[in-house]
């Protein structure tokens, strides 16, 4: 559950870095899920409603993410009501695979998206 619903997986020992990309298909409709690494609690909450996607991400201290958020390209999404290129310790790579896929330190950060 851990890493699929939730998406956590370690990308480097310990969980210095750490890759965010939750499986949002299927029947479900929402998840929280939280897991304690020796750096801290990672904690993803998502949320699709229709066409509409959440979901917030919190990233230990001292720790960095690269998280997947499911969209059709990148000016759909937003961090707490900015656009990527406008939020705060969010920088946008790529779009890979229907997500735009960023980089966080340390944090909780709050996406929105169109699917």
């Amino acid at each position: 559950m851990v890493e699929n619903i939730g998406g956590i997986r370690s990308a480097s020992p310990s969980y210095k870095d750490i890759v965010i990309a939750p499986q949002t298909g299927g029947k479900l409709t929402q998840a929280t899920i939280g897991y304690t690494s020796v750096r801290g609690l990672i904690r993803t909450s998502w949320r699709r409603q229709g066409a509409k996607f959440s979901l917030e991400v919190t990233v230990p201290a001292n720790t960095t993410a690269t998280v997947h958020v499911p969209a059709k390209a990148a000016g759909d999404v937003t961090e707490s009501g900015k656009p990527l290129d406008q939020a705060n310790g969010v920088k946008f790579l790529r779009m890979d695979g229907g997500a735009a896929v960023v980089t966080v330190g340390g944090g909780t950060y709050r996406f929105e998206s169109r699917q």
